[in-house]
């Protein structure tokens, strides 16, 4: 990740089949949060899900301008004690270098936030993502919320789609 690059296929894949394995999902289901960022993960997940008597319900792209992507990311820093997450202008700490949640004063910003490893990581993420948003929108999973727009109305937005969908 610090160079821009994903984790391999069969790692993400093991992972994702190791949580399944060990959460009770069938009854309330679940939600995969950049699962799956390819076309081969995308067919994993169909066997994966296939091999568990369990449907795909939505996909979910949540579309946000490029330039707002970069200015998110770059803009992050995390508390290294707690792992809060702050925004140098959306969502700083109240107190300058001072965690909110645990008062810690050592903040960092990951490796792979930096603009030159974002630029990068950018690129790979279209690169393999934009086959399985075809994928998905042939198979009539797909739907598309506007995410340029701050946290809590985005979260409204997919939570009126799942009620509409009776997924909740």
């Amino acid at each position: 990740m610090e160079s821009g690059l994903f984790a391999s296929d069969s790692l993400v894949i093991k992972i994702v089949e190791d949580f399944l394995d060990n959460h009770e999902y069938e009854k309330h289901g679940v939600i995969l949060d950049g699962f799956p960022r390819d076309l081969k993960q995308a067919k994993a997940l169909e066997q994966i899900l296939e091999g568990r008597n369990f449907d795909l319900s939505i996909v979910v792209d949540i579309q946000i301008p490029q330039s707002v992507i970069i200015k998110r990311i770059v803009g992050r820093y995390s508390c290294a004690n707690c792992e809060a997450v702050y925004n140098e202008k959306s969502k700083p700490t109240k107190v300058e270098g001072v965690c909110d949640h645990c008062g810690a004063t050592e903040l960092y910003k990951r490796k792979e936030d930096d603009p030159k490893v974002l630029d990068e990581r950018m690129n790979q993420y279209f690169k393999r993502t934009e086959p399985i948003i075809d994928f998905y929108k042939e198979k009539g999973l797909l739907i598309r919320v506007d995410g340029d727009c701050d946290i809590k109305t985005i979260e409204k937005r997919i939570k009126k789609i799942l009620k509409s969908k009776e997924i909740v």
